[in-house]
């Protein structure tokens, strides 16, 4: 845990700097249990904080509370040499104004993934899984026009492997394919897309201590909310975007 307060910032010459303080605290607990089979364990966490934009009369609020859970597990099922999992749920918001917010971010998030290591097939090794998220996005007050609610769902599935090419080369490839929609209001669309990432690498040993890689990439990702939606006047970082 941790609790930090600082006063506003003094310049060189004495003055201080008017709302420069912050007011910041976060705290986390987490367990584990182990065995030979594998593990599995949980945390939650917060973080809040408050702060001032020097120069105004605007404060900044936001709060973050997370819960995560992750395991790993051997052997499940013929062929699967280890199983791991992980998800976790978030909850953030923040809020801009000055005595009172004039508007407020919304954003909860769940995301898991689930990755397994198969055993060797033809000579190569590698992992297979799933990832996904889903998003739910809201402005409100006077960022309502500036970020519309938009609600994100993704889905991808990965896969990377290996096999060694003699006794120093080996090779290694993966690829990865998403789609991902976004459902927000009127005027604006909704969107999907399906960013496809494909690799390709080679690698030498080199004596015991040194290896020499080379590597080709081609790599997508889908925007996010705000680089889809976002038109307008952001006061906090007195930007267009």
């Amino acid at each position: 845990g941790l609790k930090r307060l600082t006063d506003d910032y003094e310049a060189d010459d004495g003055r201080r700097i008017d709302n420069s303080h912050t007011d910041t605290d976060t705290y986390s607990l987490g367990s584990a249990y182990a065995g030979d089979w594998g593990y599995v364990g949980g945390a939650a966490s917060h973080f809040g904080r408050e702060y001032g934009i020097p120069g105004e009369a605007a404060h900044i609020r936001m709060t973050q509370d997370r819960y995560d859970l992750a395991g790993e597990v051997y052997d499940v099922a013929p062929g699967i040499t280890r199983l791991e999992f992980s998800g976790a749920y978030t909850d953030y918001l923040h809020t801009e104004g000055e005595a009172e917010p004039e508007a407020f971010f919304d954003n909860r998030e769940t995301e898991a993934r689930v990755a397994a290591e198969h055993a060797p097939i033809a000579g190569f090794t590698g992992v297979f899984g799933l990832q996904g998220f889903d998003r739910d996005f809201r402005a409100y007050g006077e960022e309502a026009s500036f970020v519309p609610a938009t609600e994100t769902r993704s889905l991808a599935a990965f896969l990377v492997e290996e096999r060694p090419l003699g006794e120093a080369w080996t090779i290694q490839a993966g690829g990865r394919v998403e789609y991902q929609e976004q459902d927000t209001r009127a005027p604006y669309d909704d969107t999907d897309h399906t960013p496809i990432s494909l690799s390709l690498g080679l690698r030498r040993d080199i004596g015991t201590y040194y290896v020499l890689t080379a590597s080709l990439g081609r790599y997508q990702r889908a925007p996010a909310t705000e680089e889809l939606y976002s038109f307008g006047p952001h006061e906090a970082t007195l930007t267009y975007e």
